[in-house]
C-alpha cells in the first residue's frame, strides 16, 4: 500500500455515497433514515437491541449478541469507514461488504482489539484466509479512544488503516485475495457486540471519482521506499507507479515504509519489469548512488541500465530498435579495487588509470603480420609514457 500520509488528505474530500452521524434521539435502528437518504435495518441476536441517536450506533445491552446494522448504498464502494470508540469491554469494529446475503457471500473486515484478521465468505463456505496478507504496525486499543478505521477496496486488493482523531497512523493491513470482486457488493453492515463499542460516524465512498483516488495512490508512492512481495505464487513481483492502469495481471503495488526496498519471490522468480506503453518510447532503469546528477538520456525506441554516482554515469545502452547493447564508459571489474576497460583510437595521452585498466584499441589494423589490441597501464596515475605507463599489446596474424 501507498504512503497513507500522503494519500488520506487527497481522498478525504471525495463525496460520500452512505454518510451517516447518528444525530437525533436514541431509538431502534431498523427503519432510521442515514444522512444521505438510505434506510437502515438491523437483523442477527441482537436486532431488536441495536440503537442508534446522540451520536452512537450502537447495542442497548450486551446480550443478546452480535446484532448488524446493515444498509445498501446503490453501488460497489472504494471506501468504507467508521469513527468508533469503546468504554468498557475492550471491543473493535468488524465491517462487512456484500450484495444480497452475508451467509453466503461477503469479504469480512473483521478488527480484534489487537489485530486485522480479514477473511470471506463464498458460496456459503465462511471465515476463508485471505491469499496474502501483510500487516504493519502493532497495536492495542485503548478504551475512551476515538479512532478512525478506513477500508480502501481496489480488487483483487484491499488496504485498510486504522488512525487516532489527530490523522496519526496506528496500524495498517494490505491483502490480496483473487476472491474479493466476486463476493463484495453494494450493502455493508457495521456489527455491533454489546453496549461498549460506539460507531460515531460511518461511511462509504463509490467510485465516481475513481480516477482521483487511483492519482492518488500514485502521489502517495513518490519518494517511498517500497518494498514489494509476491502475494502468491502464480503472480510474479512487480511494480506499477504512472499514468493509466498497470499493464496486464502481473502488476502489483504495495509499500513498507522504513524498510529497505526489496523484490520478493515465492514459488517464482522474482520480476521487476519496465515496460515503455506508447510507440517511441524507451525504458530507463536508474539507479543513483547518494546525491549523484544522473545526467540525460534520450532513448527512442532503445533501453538503458543507467548506474550514477557523484563521480559521473556509465550506462549500458540498446540503440533504438536495434543494435547490441553496450557500455556507454568504463566499466570496473573483479574484485573491490576493479580495473577498468574502455576503447580508443589511439593509446591515452590524459587522464587517471590504474595499474591493471586496459584501453581496447577500436581501429585495429594489421601491420607487419600483427594486429595491435590495445594498451595495458602499468603504472597508477595520470602520465602517459609508452613503455613506462602503458605497454602496447599485439597480436601475430599468420
Amino acid at each position: 500500500m501507498a504512503d497513507l500520509a500522503r494519500i488520506l488528505p487527497l481522498v478525504d474530500g471525495e463525496a460520500y455515497s452512505i454518510y451517516d452521524n447518528f444525530a437525533g434521539t436514541v431509538a431502534a435502528l431498523s427503519g432510521r433514515v442515514a444522512t444521505t437518504g438510505q434506510v437502515w435495518s438491523s437483523t442477527g441476536a441482537a436486532s431488536a437491541i441495536v440503537t442508534a441517536g446522540g451520536g452512537n450506533l450502537s447495542q442497548s445491552a450486551d446480550t443478546p449478541a452480535p446484532g448488524y446494522a446493515v444498509i445498501d448504498g446503490t453501488a460497489v464502494p472504494w471506501e468504507i469507514g467508521c469513527t468508533f470508540s469503546f468504554s468498557g469491554v475492550a471491543t473493535a469494529p468488524v465491517i462487512a461488504c456484500f450484495e444480497i446475503d452475508f451467509s453466503d457471500d461477503m469479504f469480512h473486515f473483521y478488527m480484534s482489539p489487537t489485530a486485522f484478521n480479514w477473511t470471506y465468505w463464498k458460496d456459503g463456505l465462511t471465515a476463508q484466509a485471505v491469499t496474502w496478507g501483510d500487516q504493519k504496525g502493532a497495536f492495542s486499543l485503548a478504551a475512551d479512544t476515538v479512532y478512525t478505521y478506513r477500508i480502501f477496496l481496489e480488487p483483487p486488493f484491499a488496504h485498510g488503516v486504522l488512525l487516532l482523531a489527530d490523522g496519526t497512523i496506528v496500524s495498517r493491513v494490505t491483502i490480496y485475495e483473487p476472491n474479493m470482486a466476486a463476493v463484495i457488493g453494494s450493502t455493508v453492515f457495521f456489527e455491533t457486540f454489546n453496549a461498549s463499542l460506539k460507531y460515531h460516524t460511518v461511511w462509504t465512498k463509490i467510485n465516481a471519482s475513481d480516477q482521483s483516488y487511483k492519482n492518488a495512490f500514485a502521489a502517495g508512492l513518490q519518494g517511498t521506499p517500497i518494498g514489494l512481495k509476491n502475494p502468491a505464487p502464480a503472480i510474479l513481483s512487480s511494480l506499477h507507479v504512472g499514468p493509466g492502469a498497470p499493464s496486464g495481471a502481473l502488476s502489483y503495488r504495495y509499500d513498507e515504509v522504513g524498510d529497505i526496498p526489496k523484490i520478493l519471490g515465492s514459488g517464482v522468480a522474482p520480476e521487476l519489469q519496465i515496460k515503455a506503453e506508447g510507440g517511441g518510447y524507451g525504458a530507463l532503469l536508474r539507479l543513483i548512488n547518494g546525491a549523484g546528477a544522473a545526467g540525460t538520456v534520450t532513448m527512442s525506441g532503445g533501453y538503458a541500465l543507467e548506474f550514477a554516482g557523484n563521480s559521473g554515469a556509465a550506462f549500458l545502452t540498446k540503440p533504438a530498435n536495434a543494435g547490441t547493447p553496450y557500455f556507454s564508459s568504463g566499466v570496473k571489474v573483479n574484485g573491490s579495487s576493479g580495473v577498468t576497460q574502455t576503447d580508443a583510437s589511439a593509446k591515452p595521452t590524459s587522464g587517471s588509470y590504474t595499474v591493471g585498466d586496459f584501453v581496447w584499441n577500436k581501429a585495429p589494423s594489421i601491420s607487419g603480420g600483427k594486429v595491435l589490441l590495445g594498451w595495458s597501464r602499468l603504472t597508477t596515475g595520470s602520465a602517459h609514457v609508452l613503455d613506462t605507463d602503458w605497454a602496447a599489446c599485439y597480436a601475430t596474424n599468420s
